[in-house]
């Protein structure tokens, strides 16, 4: 809409909001602007530089307001620059040129993720405001609250509604014990690779330790991660499951041989804790996913908050008596112990229904 025509200022400028609140009608004119960008692209037009356009990232995508018609009298299109496409385009207001060629200045400005206020400028002629938006997902939805009372009130909907879930039970039950053999793992690995031989531990140096275990480590749970991520994408969830939970599970028994052999070699020691951690971090792709797709629907925000509670829950739990089990076992007798509890993440992978094609690219 145009806020003003046929205003008299100066022969160049650009308008822009009088605040900071983008949604207002209220703009003013400035000078002209030293130069014209849209974040980084080429500028549209000549070197005049009270032309040009903005640009501005809308849920991901980044879209530019361009400047466009017979010499850019105060005609504009907006582009996705993902695509190249033209997606918007505004004609020309007036059918005479502007006071001198390219002065059609455009200036955005970011509303929120879906919307964003265009400010327009043309010597001579016209002010004016618009409003430029792109489709919301069917499943983004704002909650509207008056009070604490509604919020609560949707508050509980929410975690209600997570429970009435087809197959939530069993979902929670996947979610708790998936990743039982590394809950117990995770807690014993450092006091393991640092105790003395005559506990039956590795002895190595805590220096050591920081480089095989959160490096060397680190790394390969890196890449395993990456590689998963790979995999899931190519394969879809389904078919990603039983390849993933054997990797997360059977990767366990490298502590098994180094309990039992209690090598000195460091080459040894790192490509078994790499082995492991590259598993775990193969594995865990299948873990997330699988909270994503459980999530999906509405209050889909609300309810993968509530998978990631039951994530921490399920590495706590175990967690707490580790120490007592493996006083109790030994380390050796522990390792046996974690690849038993294999058995549970066996058994959930194969207690629950995903969608064939969910996780394909």
């Amino acid at each position: 809409k145009a806020i003003a025509a046929g205003i008299a200022c100066a022969s160049d400028g650009h308008v822009q909001p009088a605040d900071n609140n983008p949604e207002t009608d209220n703009i003013f004119v400035r000078p002209a602007r030293t130069q014209a960008f849209f974040d980084g692209l080429t500028k549209v037009g000549t070197a005049n530089t009270t032309a040009g356009g903005d640009a501005v990232t809308l849920d991901g995508t980044l879209f530019t307001f361009e400047p466009c018609g017979t010499n850019y009298v105060d005609g504009f299109q907006v582009v996705n620059r993902t695509t190249n496409e033209v997606v918007a385009t505004h004609e020309n207001e007036f059918s005479k040129s502007a006071a001198a060629p390219n002065q059609n200045a455009i200036s955005v400005e970011k509303v929120d993720e879906y919307t964003a206020a265009i400010y327009q400028y043309v010597p001579g002629q016209i002010a004016a405001k618009y409003t430029f938006s792109i489709p919301k997902p069917a499943d983004d939805k704002t909650v509207a609250a008056s009070g604490g009372e509604t919020l609560g009130g949707e508050f509980v909907h929410a975690f209600v509604t997570f429970f009435k879930k087809p197959g939530a039970l069993i979902a929670i039950v996947f979610m708790l014990l998936y990743r039982l053999p590394e809950a117990f793992l995770l807690k014993m690995v450092n006091p393991f690779l640092l105790s003395s031989a005559a506990n039956g531990g590795l002895a190595l140096s805590t220096s050591t330790v920081g480089i095989v275990y959160g490096t060397i480590g680190v790394l390969a749970l890196t890449i395993g991660g990456i590689i998963g991520g790979m995999a899931a994408s190519k394969w879809g969830l389904k078919k990603s499951l039983w390849p993933m939970a054997a990797c997360m599970t059977l990767p366990c028994l490298t502590f098994v041989y180094l309990s039992m052999a209690m090598p000195h070699n460091l080459v040894i020691i790192s490509t078994c804790v790499a082995i492991e951690q590259f598993g775990y971090g193969f594995g865990f792709t299948a873990y997330m996913l699988f909270m994503m797709y459980f999530s999906e629907g509405e209050f889909k925000t609300s309810h993968y908050a509530i998978c990631t509670a039951f994530m921490a829950l399920s590495m706590m739990i175990p967690g707490a008596f580790a120490g007592y089990l493996q006083e109790m076992m030994g380390y050796e007798g522990f390792f046996w112990m974690v690849i038993v509890c294999c058995l549970g993440t066996v058994a959930v992978t194969k207690l629950i229904k995903v969608d064939p094609e969910y996780g394909k690219n």
